[in-house]
């Protein structure tokens, strides 16, 4: 259930109050305390050695891994720092980033969604939003995790294979290397899809170990090319209200860090575990585009050895909270996929529908949302409404059917009724059966059986309502009882029967609404189905409208899927105008004071909203300062108590080995040496 400001315990003037300060709060005024926050954590990283690399330009985002560094190249008069001919060894490290991100939420904000009467009805992509609890949005904090991968050095590692040669002998071996050849690509392909084209280096054996641990941790990558760590914390549930929002983000903070800290060293023992090199021998001359070495044992007298070896690369993995930022989180929890959904988005479900049936029944799904059978459909429910379900028509007033009871005539259930009303003398015999099939004075003519049909069609009608399966047989239902009471209450020729049938003291309400019911078959349901092709259009019709539940009934029973499907879908189709014009209208549409709506419109930027699963983020301008955000937890609180900065959170460091590719192979010569070995031409032994 949504909060209100009032519910959770917050009036709005403390959010607004917040969020005044905060704007009205210049960065210089954190400067002195920035660089001290950053001393302390500088003092917490172990191990810290200066660095000459500098970031010169924002780094191109591949599968969620950075190339964040870039060498500056020493002067060309120190040859002794700047060297052609020096090992690779003395080289700088390579450096790669891995960017992280969770959001907590701070306060929830009422979203008007709107009743499409009043208030125009929330949608994005013109899909609406269902109910009340469609649309959710909460104000609150983004927390980046940096995690920076530095190569130290490339090790030997297992031996893999070994054989011997004999003498003289060549051998052409074969080496395919293989590092979880079955690796789970997809979880990735967002970010990679969002790259540029532009050539990058990234580390390969870096982003095995982070889609390993994406696809073990069920985490994913988010329309911004970060890593996203499952939902959003909220203050209220799992961090506790009475934390404070700063020691809240900070146990967040905490928490996430080691998530990302074990989740990394399981994946890199994982890979070294699965890691493989295979080396085949072959006597013989055989093309193939696999890695091949041809090696010959240089010694007529002696055996030579060779053994094979696997390679790994060791790296010093720090993990720190690298950022914070204020962030608008839009929940999408339900959208109408409705007629005009599947109508409007075909293309869409032919590339995401799950059920291959499905998708081969989708051009028939789509004839079942046309407009015509639509519109056919929605005569037909609404002339079977106001015949057995409306409940006051003609405003008639209640019967007395004792000294203490009166009934309603208006309703239709009360003419289909054949049990007598329970009387006293003078007020016997009063039932709808009664007053519908029988008179003093003459026969009903047709009447019985208009009635007859009528109940059974009324009974159907209720079944078909209470099961919901009306749409499959409301047209076939209006069609047939216009059919079979049409005429005959067309032609009673006596209109004394009419009249006492609609008389106001009688249980007759079915038959006041029968005209109209006619009326409208006859003038709004039958143009639109043609009575000489009514036979063949109600079993196409039938076939189509079968296809178009079986969609509708898949969509909402997997509606969380493909709603997060369709937000990825309307960002790229759209360039993300559909988001941000959606991000526009939500903000106008939150139930908070003016005031606060400006000042969201002055700390956000909307054109970087971006989608996260079934979440929209709306990041702020500007990262915050640790005192930026210890002051704005203090005046949403209330501002009591006095302002205490939290502790710096200390990065988490570890030293760990991913398996590469290459091998090492090493050969030596054997100890034994044949005696009597003929010299060849080159006067050799």
């Amino acid at each position: 259930m949504m909060q209100t400001f009032e519910q959770d315990g917050r009036s709005p003037n403390r959010l607004q109050n917040a969020l005044e300060h905060l704007l009205n709060t210049g960065v210089n005024d954190f400067v002195e305390m920035k660089g001290q926050h950053e001393k302390e954590v500088k003092s917490l990283v172990p191990d810290q050695q200066p660095t000459t690399t500098t970031t010169t330009t924002p780094p191109h985002e591949t599968a969620g891994l950075q190339t964040i560094t870039k060498q500056d190249l020493p002067s060309s008069e120190d040859s002794k720092a700047f060297n052609l001919c020096a090992p690779i060894s003395d080289s700088v490290d390579p450096q790669y980033k891995v960017t992280h991100e969770r959001g907590v939420y701070a306060q929830e904000l009422p979203v008007l969604i709107g009743d499409g009467i009043d208030l125009q009805q929330l949608s994005i992509g013109c899909i609406r939003a269902t109910n009340s609890h469609g649309i959710s949005a909460f104000f609150g904090l983004l927390l980046l995790m940096e995690q920076v991968w530095d190569l130290k050095n490339v090790a030997v590692s297992d031996l893999s294979y070994t054989t011997s040669l004999a003498p003289s002998e060549q051998l052409t071996i074969q080496m395919q290397n293989t590092q979880r050849r079955i690796m789970e690509k997809n979880t990735l392909d967002q970010a990679e899809e969002m790259t540029s084209e532009e050539s990058t280096t990234v580390d390969k054996e870096a982003l095995n170990v982070t889609r390993s641990s994406t696809k073990t941790e069920k985490w994913h990558v988010n329309g911004n090319g970060r890593i996203s760590i499952g939902n959003p914390l909220s203050l209220g549930g799992q961090l506790g209200a009475d934390a404070g929002f700063d020691r809240s983000t900070q146990l967040t903070a905490q928490v996430t860090l080691n998530q990302i800290h074990e989740a990394t060293k399981k994946s890199a023992h994982s890979l070294k575990t699965l890691h493989k090199v295979e080396v085949r021998g072959f006597s013989e001359d055989v093309f193939d585009k696999r890695i091949t070495r041809v090696i010959r044992n240089p010694y007529p007298d002696r055996t030579l050895s060779l053994n094979v070896f696997q390679l790994v690369k060791h790296y010093k993995v720090t993990s720190q909270l690298s950022d914070q930022i204020f962030a608008l989180f839009i929940s999408i929890n339900n959208l109408e996929f409705d007629d005009q959904f599947i109508g409007a988005y075909i293309d869409f479900l032919r590339n995401h529908l799950l059920d291959p049936v499905l998708v081969d029944e989708l051009p028939l799904a789509f004839k079942g949302a046309q407009l015509s059978v639509k519109r056919a459909l929605d005569v037909a429910k609404m002339a079977l409404h106001y015949l057995y379900d409306e409940p006051n028509i003609f405003q008639l007033p209640p019967i007395q059917i004792n000294s203490n009871q009166w009934e309603d005539p208006n309703l239709p259930a009360t003419s289909y009724d054949v049990s007598d009303f329970i009387g006293f003398s003078g007020f016997s015999d009063l039932s709808g059966f009664k007053d519908s099939l029988e008179s003093d004075n003459h026969p009903r003519e047709s009447i019985p059986q208009i009635f007859t049909i009528m109940n059974m069609y009324y009974k159907i009608y209720k079944d078909k309502v209470s099961d919901g399966t009306l749409t499959e047989y409301a047209i076939d239902l209006a069609l047939s009882l216009d059919q079979g009471v049409g005429a005959l209450w067309k032609g009673i020729q006596n209109n004394k029967i009419i009249t006492e049938i609609m008389d106001n003291g009688s249980f007759t309400e079915c038959f006041r609404r029968l005209s109209g019911f006619l009326a409208l078959v006859e003038g709004m349901l039958k143009p639109v189905v043609s009575i000489d092709e009514e036979k063949e259009m109600i079993q196409k019709r039938s076939a189509a409208l079968n296809a178009l539940n079986r969609v509708k009934d898949h969509l909402h029973c997997n509606r969380n899927y493909y709603i997060q499907k369709l937000l990825i879908h309307l960002e790229r189709s759209t360039e993300s105008n559909a988001i941000t014009e959606f991000v526009d209208l939500i903000i106008e549409r939150l139930n908070v004071p003016d005031t606060v709506k400006k000042q969201l419109r002055q700390l956000l930027d909307i054109q970087r909203a971006y989608v996260d699963r079934q979440q929209i983020i709306v990041p702020a301008y500007r990262s915050i300062l640790l005192g930026q955000l210890v002051e704005f937890s203090f005046a949403l609180s209330g501002g009591s108590g006095n302002i205490i900065l939290p502790e710096p959170i200390p990065p988490l460091v570890q030293q760990i080995e991913v398996p590469c590719d290459g091998v090492h192979i090493e050969v030596a010569q054997g100890l034994c040496r044949l005696r009597e070995v003929p010299t060849d031409h080159r006067g050799e032994k």
